[in-house]
C-alpha cells in the first residue's frame, strides 16, 4: 500500500476525474475542454470528490473522526449540489426567458440522479484502488 495521505488524494483526483470525462464524452456538443470545465449536467464531479474521500478516508481509518468531518462535508455537498445550486439554475432559465439583453448561465446544479452516479463514482473509485494498491 501506497503512502496513506496519497491514496487519499489519488482516490478523490481520480473519482473527480473519471467524473469529468463521462461528462466530456456525454456531452459532445461541446468542445472537450469547456466540457471538462463545466459545472451541472450529466454527472456531479463535486459529489464524486467529496464521497471518494470520505470512502478513502474511511478505508484508511475506519469510523474515525476525519472520517465523520468527510462525511457532513461530503453530505454539505451533495444537499446544496441537489437544492441550492439547482435552482439557481431553474432561476437562470426562467430570468433568460423573460429577458433577451444578458443571458444567465443555467447550468449550475444537479438533479438527484445525477448526484446519485457522482456518489456511485465516489464509492467506486477509492474501494477499487485500495484493492489495487
Amino acid at each position: 500500500m501506497v503512502n496513506t495521505t496519497l491514496y487519499i488524494i489519488l482516490s478523490a483526483l481520480l473519482s473527480w476525474l473519471t467524473t469529468k470525462f463521462i461528462k466530456c464524452y456525454a456531452d459532445r456538443k461541446l468542445p472537450f475542454v469547456n466540457s471538462f470545465l463545466s459545472e451541472g449536467g450529466v454527472v456531479s464531479s463535486h459529489s464524486a470528490l467529496v464521497v471518494g474521500i470520505a470512502t478513502s478516508i474511511f478505508l484508511v481509518d475506519g469510523f474515525s473522526t476525519t472520517f465523520a468531518l468527510a462525511t457532513i462535508f461530503a453530505l454539505i455537498v451533495l444537499h446544496d449540489s441537489t437544492s441550492s445550486r439547482y435552482a439557481v439554475s431553474e432561476h437562470a432559465k426562467i430570468l433568460n426567458k423573460l429577458q433577451k439583453k444578458i443571458k444567465l448561465k443555467e447550468r449550475f446544479g444537479h438533479r438527484p440522479k445525477q448526484m446519485f452516479y457522482g456518489v456511485l463514482i465516489g464509492l467506486i473509485v477509492p474501494v477499487v484502488l485500495w484493492l489495487v494498491l
